[in-house]
C-alpha cells in the first residue's frame, strides 16, 4: 500500500493516505537516509511531481526507519508551507478563449435568439393546448375547430423550426470553435521542447488536445446560450405572471420558492454520485494487458496477484455504481418534490376557484408560468458546476498555447547557415548535463572531444552511460546546462534549429514509420523531393529491391514492410535529406543477421563524405572508424582508433572487445552456416580482430 518515488537514485515513500488527499489541508511525506538539508528539497520536489499544490498547503518531515515497510520510529524533523501556484481566475480564462470564439459570435447570437424564441412559442403552444381542453371551442362548426387546429399545428411546427434553426447554428459555431482553437493548440505543441512534451505525456497531451478543447467550446456554444435562455425564462415568466395576474404573485412565488428548496436539498445528496468512467476504463486497460500478456503471467507464476487487482478494481467500480443508484434515487426524491408542489398549488387553487376568489384559467396560467420560472432556475444552478470543469480544462489548454518553448522552434536571427556552408566538425567543451536541476545526478559529465568534420566516429560503452542522452544534446533536443556542445565553431544554443536539423540527420534503433506511403514516409524530411530522388536514395539504402517486388511499389504502405525494411527505409529517409552530420543509434541492435547485413551494407554507402557518430554495439562494425570514444557513468573513460585502444592492457575497450571476440567464437561455434560467403566475411572480420588485438 505504500507509493514510491525517486530522487536522484534514492526513495522516498508517500504515506497512502496520499491517494486520499481530494480536500486534504495536509499531507505527510515519509523519508529514510536523506540528509537533513535536503528533506525540504525533496519534499517539494515531491509536492511538485504529485500534483498537491492545490489541495495541501503544508508538508511535514519526518526522520524515520522503515524496516519491512513499517515505520519502527519516527519524529517530526520540520514543517514547511506549499507555495502552490495560484490558478488563474475563471473570468480571465473566459476572456482570454472569447477572442477563439468571437468570429463565431453572430452565428452563437442568432442560435441563442432562436432558442429563446421557441421557448416563447412553447408558451403559447401550451396555452393553445390547454384552451382545446377548457371547453371555450365548444359548439364550433368543424371548419373551425380545424382552422383551431391548424394553429395549434402552426405553434407547435414553428418551436421545432426555432429549435432545429438553434441547434445547427450552434452546432456550426462549436465545430468551427473547436477545429480554430485545435489547430492553435497542435501549431503551439509541436513547436515545444522535447523535454516538455515527455513530462506531459502523450496521452494527455491528446487528451488536450481533443477532449478538453471540445469542453471549452461547449461553453461558448451550450452553456452560456443555456444560461442567458435560462435567464430570459425566468424573467418572462415571472415578469408575465406579475403583469397578467398580479394577485397570483404570492401563491406563485411560494411554489417558487417550495420546489427549488426541494431540488436544492436532493441536489445536495446527489453529489454522492461520482463519475466512474475512469475507473471502467482501468478496469478495461488491465484486463486486456493481463490477457495480451497472458504467457509472461503464467511463466512468473503472478496469476492470484492479477486476480487481486482485478478484483480490487471491480469493486472500487461497483462502489461508484451503487453511489450512481444512489444518485438515481436522489433524483428521483427531486422529481418527487417538484411533483408534490405541483399538486398542492392544484389543490390550493381549487379551493380558491370553489370561494370564487379566482378562475380556473388563472391557476392554470400561474402554475405553469411559476413552473417555467422555476425549472431554467435548477438548471441554472446545475449549470454552474461546470464552472470548475472550464477552468481545469482552460487551465490545460492556455498552459500549452502560452507556454514560451525552452528551446525554440526557429530563430533566424542566429547562425543560420546554407547546408552547403555546413563542414561537420563538432567539438565538447567541458559538457555537463542532468535531467533534473541536480547536477549530482547528471547523465553526461564534463565531456571533452573533437571530431573534425568528415570523421568516423564510434560511441560505445554498458546501457545506461549516457550514449543515447548525448545524441539528445547533439539533436539539441535539450540543452546542456554547463559547457557547450559545438558545430563548426559554433554552440548548438547559437544555431538557428532549423538549420541545425537541415545539417542533423538521425537514424533510430527504433523502427520509426508513419501513416501513409513507403513514398511519403521516405519523403518526410525532404516534402518536396522528386520521386527519381527517391528511389536513388532508397538504392543508396538497399531497400530499391524488396520494395519495387511489391505489387504497389514505392505506394506500397510502409506498416507492410518487414522490421529490415522499416530500419532501411529510416536509412533512405536520412539519405534524402544529405546531411552533413549522421548520428546511428544503435541502427541494427534489433534485426537478424541478414538484414542487420543489408542494412549496415546500406549504412557503409550512406556514411561516405560525412561526419559520422555511431553507437555501435558490435565493435566489429566500428573497427574502421577515425575515433572511438568509451563511455562509463557519464564519462569518456577512453578514446582513440581501435588499434591505439586495443594497446592498452586492461583498457575498457579492450575488454569489450575480448568478451564480445569470445561470445562471437561460442556464436558461430554453435550455428550451422548456411550461407558461406557471410562466414568468410566473418571469419576475415574476427581474424583482423584478433590480429590488431595481438
Amino acid at each position: 500500500s505504500w507509493l514510491p518515488a525517486f530522487f536522484g537514485g534514492k526513495t522516498c515513500r508517500v504515506d497512502p493516505e496520499i491517494q486520499k488527499l481530494a480536500y486534504s489541508p495536509h499531507v505527510s511525506l515519509f523519508y529514510g537516509d536523506h540528509p537533513p538539508s535536503a528533506r525540504e528539497d525533496l519534499s517539494k520536489e515531491l509536492a511538485s511531481l504529485l500534483d498537491i499544490s492545490f489541495i495541501a498547503k503544508e508538508v511535514t518531515v519526518w526522520e524515520t526507519d522503515v524496516q519491512d515497510f513499517t515505520c519502527k520510529s519516527w519524529k517530526q524533523v520540520a514543517s514547511f508551507k506549499l507555495e502552490g501556484k495560484k490558478p488563474a481566475s475563471f473570468w480571465r480564462l473566459l476572456g482570454r478563449f472569447a477572442a477563439v470564439a468571437a468570429p463565431e459570435f453572430l452565428r452563437i447570437a442568432a442560435g441563442t435568439a432562436c432558442s429563446i424564441a421557441a421557448s416563447l412559442v412553447v408558451d403559447r403552444a401550451s396555452a393553445h393546448d390547454m384552451e382545446l381542453f377548457s371547453g371555450k371551442h365548444a359548439g364550433k362548426s368543424n371548419l373551425e375547430l380545424l382552422q383551431v387546429l391548424g394553429h395549434g399545428l402552426f405553434w407547435w411546427g414553428l418551436m421545432n423550426q426555432l429549435y432545429g434553426w438553434s441547434g445547427w447554428l450552434m452546432q456550426g459555431a462549436g465545430e468551427k470553435i473547436a477545429c480554430r482553437l485545435r489547430g492553435q493548440l497542435f501549431d503551439r505543441l509541436i513547436q515545444q521542447d522535447v523535454k516538455w512534451i515527455a513530462q506531459k505525456g502523450a496521452d494527455d497531451l491528446y487528451k488536450t488536445l481533443m477532449q478538453r478543447t471540445d469542453n471549452i467550446q461547449r461553453v461558448f456554444t451550450c452553456e452560456i446560450p443555456e444560461l442567458v435562455n435560462m435567464v430570459a425564462n425566468l424573467v418572462t415568466n415571472i415578469g408575465l405572471l406579475w403583469i397578467r395576474r398580479p394577485r397570483l404573485c404570492a401563491f406563485g412565488f411560494g411554489m417558487f420558492a417550495f420546489q427549488n428548496i426541494g431540488f436544492g436539498i436532493f441536489d445536495t445528496m446527489a453529489q454522492v454520485a461520482q463519475d466512474h468512467d475512469d475507473v471502467a476504463e482501468e478496469i478495461k486497460d488491465n484486463a486486456l494487458e493481463v490477457l495480451q500478456n497472458f504467457r509472461i503471467v503464467r511463466a512468473f507464476a503472478r496469476e492470484n496477484r492479477e486476480k487481486q487487482a482485478f478484483e480490487k478494481s471491480i469493486r472500487q467500480k461497483l462502489v461508484m455504481k451503487l453511489s450512481d443508484y444512489v444518485s438515481f434515487v436522489t433524483d428521483f426524491g427531486s422529481w418527487f418534490t417538484g411533483e408534490f408542489a405541483f399538486q398542492a398549488a392544484y389543490m390550493y387553487g381549487g379551493v380558491l376557484v370553489n370561494l370564487k376568489y379566482i378562475l380556473a384559467e388563472e391557476v392554470r396560467e400561474a402554475v405553469s408560468k411559476t413552473f417555467r420560472a422555476s425549472w431554467p432556475l435548477y438548471q441554472l444552478k446545475r449549470r454552474l458546476k461546470t464552472k470548475m470543469t472550464f477552468a481545469e480544462d482552460a487551465e490545460a489548454v492556455l498552459e500549452a498555447l502560452e507556454r514560451p518553448p525552452a528551446i525554440p522552434f526557429e530563430d533566424t536571427s542566429k547562425h543560420n547557415p546554407l547546408p552547403s556552408e555546413v563542414k561537420g566538425g563538432i567539438q565538447a567543451r567541458s559538457m555537463s548535463f542532468s535531467y533534473t536541476e541536480d547536477m549530482e545526478a547528471a547523465v553526461l559529465k564534463g565531456l571533452d572531444f573533437n571530431i573534425p568534420a568528415g570523421s568516423m566516429v564510434g560511441l560505445v560503452g554498458p546501457s545506461g552511460c549516457g550514449k543515447s542522452t548525448l545524441f539528445s544534446i547533439f539533436l539539441r533536443f535539450y540543452d546542456p546546462q554547463l559547457g557547450s556542445m559545438e558545430i563548426d565553431g559554433v554552440s548548438l544554443a547559437d544555431w538557428n534549429p532549423q538549420a541545425l536539423y537541415r545539417a542533423v540527420a538521425w537514424v533510430s534503433q527504433d523502427q520509426c514509420v508513419f501513416q501513409g506511403s513507403v513514398l511519403d514516409n521516405i519523403r518526410y524530411g525532404v516534402p518536396d523531393a522528386s520521386e527519381e530522388d527517391v528511389l536513388r536514395a532508397m538504392r543508396e539504402a538497399d531497400l530499391y529491391d524488396d520494395v519495387m517486388k511489391k505489387p504497389q511499389g514505392v505506394g506500397t504502405p510502409a506498416s507492410e514492410l518487414s522490421g529490415g525494411q522499416k530500419q532501411r527505409l529510416s536509412i533512405a529517409r536520412a539519405v534524402l535529406t544529405n546531411p552533413k552530420i549522421l548520428l546511428l543509434d544503435e541502427a541494427t541492435s534489433a534485426l537478424d543477421t541478414v538484414s542487420e547485413r543489408k542494412v549496415q551494407k546500406a549504412l557503409e554507402q550512406l556514411m561516405k563524405g560525412r561526419t559520422v557518430i555511431a553507437i555501435a554495439h558490435r565493435l566489429s562494425t566500428i573497427m574502421n572508424a577515425d575515433l572511438i570514444l568509451v563511455m562509463e557513468a557519464g564519462k569518456i573513460i577512453e578514446q582513440g582508433t581501435h588499434a591505439q585502444l586495443l594497446q592498452k592492457a586492461g583498457g575498457k575497450y579492450a575488454n569489450l572487445v575480448q568478451q564480445q571476440l569470445a561470445v562471437d567464437d561460442d556464436s558461430a561455434k554453435a550455428e550451422t552456416c548456411t550461407d558461406p560467403k557471410a562466414w568468410i566475411e566473418d571469419f576475415y572480420r574476427f581474424s583482423a580482430s584478433s590480429c590488431l588485438r595481438i
